[in-house]
Formats: structure tokens, C-alpha cells, sequence
């Protein structure tokens, strides 16, 4: 399996083609510049057959995001402990962010760089993501607070932060270094924002 577009390897075959063939796309140019053309050759498929499965451009972007985002929010949600203390959930969903991130490295260059680029309906794709996977890292943070594990800090802004922190880090190490050393991402993550965090 392709490391980078196994993450649509549940979805039907032609679907799967043009999503696989947009992020390449996308990759060489950005959104702006490619065009519905350029992604249907590159999937093998005809425009005609492109607009059964999206509407236009922006439809497909718009799934792209969605599509990430509910990846992300299944996988991490099927690492952490929903058992565990407080601290050691937030050490799992640093782990399974930073794995998932690693696992699906052109996906999610392509996730992060587009999730922050001003357009009209990109509001509602933060919205998703905030209400759908930050709020899980606030759900932790808020019960390390009631229980004295953590300090008393805002949660909103700390579980923005630390997505924030582990997204901009890894795409730092994607973009410009053949290797991708997440292990030490991990330990250092770990020891600045687990440590700032930590009651002593």
C-alpha cells in the first residue's frame, strides 16, 4: 500500500483514483492552479466520469478536508485509552496524531496546507475539525483540570495549541528533511507542552 494514499483505500475504486490523483495534483500546484482536466488525466478517468463522483473543484476539496478529518478523528480515537488518566491519554493522542500525520505524509502536506487557506466555505471545514477532534483534546484537558492533574488554563486555547504545535512541527519536518524523526518530534512535543502543563 502507498504509505501516502492508503488513507482512501476504503473508498470505491474511481473515487478513490481522483481523490488519489487530486492530492498529487495539488502537491505540483496549488488548488487555484490545477484544474478539473489536470486531475481527471492524472486519475486515468474522463471529466465526465470526475463530475458523477464531485460537482466541481471545490466539492472535491471540500470532501478531501472532511475526509481527513474524520480519518484523523477515527484513528486517534481508536488509540486512546478512554480509561486512562488524563495524562496519559494526551501522551496517546500526541502519539496517534504524530503516527497518523507520519503514516499519510503527502495527505496530510496537502490537509494542513489548504485547512488554513482563507476561502469562502473554509469556515465551516475549521468548524468541523474543531467541534469533531479538539474538542476530544479538550474533553482531556478539562478532566486533568477537575481532577488537579493539570493547570488551570484555558482549554480552548491550549487543545488549539497543541494541534497547532504537533501539525506545524511535523509538516516542518515533511517538507524540508528526507527523514521524518518522530520519535524525537514525540519526545520533545511531550516535554514542552506535558511539562508546561503538568501540576508539579
Amino acid at each position: 500500500m502507498d504509505e501516502n494514499n492508503g488513507i482512501f483505500s476504503g473508498l470505491e475504486e474511481k473515487r478513490k483514483q481522483i481523490c488519489e490523483a487530486a492530492i498529487k495534483t495539488f502537491q505540483e500546484k496549488n488548488f487555484s492552479q490545477a484544474t478539473v482536466s489536470e486531475i481527471a488525466a492524472k486519475a486515468k478517468v474522463g471529466k465526465g466520469t470526475f463530475y458523477l463522483y464531485f460537482d466541481n473543484k471545490l466539492a472535491l476539496l471540500d470532501f478531501l478536508l472532511e475526509y481527513g478529518t474524520k480519518k484523523l478523528i477515527e484513528y486517534v480515537k481508536s488509540v486512546v485509552d478512554t480509561n486512562g488518566d488524563p495524562k496519559k491519554r494526551l501522551d496517546q493522542l500526541i502519539d496517534a496524531q504524530l503516527d497518523f500525520f507520519n503514516n499519510y505524509r503527502e495527505f496530510f502536506s496537502f490537509f494542513v496546507r489548504e485547512m488554513w487557506v482563507h476561502r469562502e466555505g473554509l469556515e465551516e471545514q475549521i468548524y468541523k475539525l474543531k467541534e469533531e477532534y479538539i474538542v476530544v483534546i479538550e474533553d482531556i484537558i478539562e478532566e486533568g483540570r477537575e481532577k488537579g492533574v493539570f493547570k488551570n488554563v484555558d482549554k480552548e486555547t491550549i487543545s488549539s495549541g497543541l494541534f497547532g504545535m504537533i501539525s506545524i512541527s511535523s509538516i516542518h519536518w515533511i517538507i524540508f528533511f528526507d527523514e521524518y524523526p518522530r520519535d524525537n518530534i514525540k519526545e520533545d512535543i511531550k516535554k514542552v507542552f506535558l511539562d508546561g502543563l503538568l501540576k508539579k
